[in-house]
């Protein structure tokens, strides 16, 4: 959803006297369609962020809400004592306030690298534009997905296999950024894979 359907939605709910709950978990890869700054026209909307997904701490588990004063006072009233694991627990200002501080990582330049004109140049390929820090891809026609999620596990490569997702076909996978050095494994080991299919004549 984009701003303008959000702020509608935020209307239509004020208007109910209900609450709105924007999960904005993934929005550091897209901060031009964060709903922050609508918080102060609508008091009953409530944002929450994490900082696991854009900084690569899934183990950490640490995110945080924004929101009107009087709401975040009545939420800090009700929250769990022991809200973070023991090892956020232990470094809770540390790691949060050096991803904070830190530098954007490098995945906007190495996501425009590795999708086009790496990924793009194998053939048979059709790659989705992406604002994440994964891409959805889709296999040549007579690809099976399993089999070539089987095959990068086999090199110790998971890649994620949609087939079954609604909406998505059996020759979906979805790949995720990662180091440069990384991401060129992947492509290579993924370019032999279909190649392989090729000369087999499948």
């Amino acid at each position: 959803m984009n701003r303008r359907a959000i702020r509608e939605l935020a209307d239509a709910v004020d208007r109910q006297q209900g609450w709105l709950i924007v999960d904005e978990a993934f929005i550091d890869y897209c901060q031009t369609q964060s709903v922050v700054s609508m918080l102060s026209e609508h008091p009953r909307m409530i944002v929450l962020r994490s900082l696991t997904k854009f900084y690569a701490m899934p183990g950490l588990r640490i995110g945080y809400l924004v929101g009107a004063s009087k709401v975040v006072d009545q939420l800090k009233d009700r929250q769990p004592p022991w809200s973070v694991n023991s090892l956020a627990k232990r470094f809770p200002r540390g790691v949060a306030r050096s991803c904070l501080c830190d530098k954007k990582p490098h995945i906007h330049e190495e996501r425009t690298i590795t999708t086009h004109p790496r990924l793009r140049s194998l053939s048979g390929l059709r790659v989705y534009s992406s604002a994440a820090n994964f891409v959805l891809i889709e296999l040549p026609a007579s690809t099976c997905a399993g089999e070539v999620t089987d095959r990068l596990a086999h090199e110790r490569l998971l890649v994620r296999d949609c087939s079954t997702l609604p909406g998505l076909t059996t020759q979906m996978i979805r790949v995720a950024i990662r180091t440069a050095k990384e991401n060129r494994r992947l492509i290579g080991v993924l370019g032999a894979c279909l190649r392989k299919r090729e000369s087999c004549g499948r």
